[in-house]
């Protein structure tokens, strides 16, 4: 499998009263179903966040922990691959994050034969843009780990090595984003 070839971010800025967003990564290589359950296991492994629910009472709402798998959705990848992305992530934006004890996110695979789609739809309580990029980025390095299981330690190297840095992608003197580090302060 290739690291990741595009992703974009899709917001959600109230049509259903949320602020959630879907991460559109596509892929190309093989990925089978395994490969991806482990990656996205591993994922919410190391992401505390990525193992929280939202639990109502009234209107007051908490956050509590939660062993339940990431829901994946899977669907076929249309013909019109360079579209295919837009109807499931309208989809996955206009579903509410329920008090069902799933985590606060969710994935929809458009699944083809030699190449894909991967949507992560994300409670805007859990991650932001910049979060979401990273954790696409570390989903990714556990695929290719998963794929790659002989050579997993020196695949994550490279991948960290070819990961585009955030600091420059994202760099504003704006807002004074990433003006220093914590130990200039």
């Amino acid at each position: 499998m290739n690291v990741i070839e595009r992703a974009e971010c899709l917001l959600d800025s109230g049509s259903s009263g949320n602020m959630n967003f879907t991460v559109i990564a596509v892929y190309c290589g093989e990925l089978d179903a395994k490969t991806l359950e482990t990656g996205l296991a591993a994922l919410q492994a190391r992401h505390l966040l990525l193992r929280s629910s939202i639990t109502w009472q009234g209107n007051t709402s908490q956050f509590s922990p939660t062993s339940q798998p990431v829901p994946v959705l899977v669907q076929p990848l249309p013909a019109d691959q360079l579209q295919a992305w837009k109807p499931a992530a309208m989809s996955a934006l206009r579903q509410r994050f329920d008090d069902n004890g799933e985590p606060l996110w969710r994935v929809t695979w458009l699944r083809g034969d030699a190449c894909g789609q991967l949507l992560l739809t994300f409670h805007h309580a859990v991650a932001d843009g910049l979060s979401a990029m990273a954790l696409v980025q570390h989903l990714f390095q556990h695929l290719g780990a998963g794929l790659n299981a002989g050579n997993a330690t020196e695949l994550a190297g490279v991948l960290e090595e070819q990961a585009p840095d955030l600091e420059q992608s994202f760099k504003t003197d704006r807002y004074g984003a990433f003006a220093g580090s914590c130990q200039e302060r």
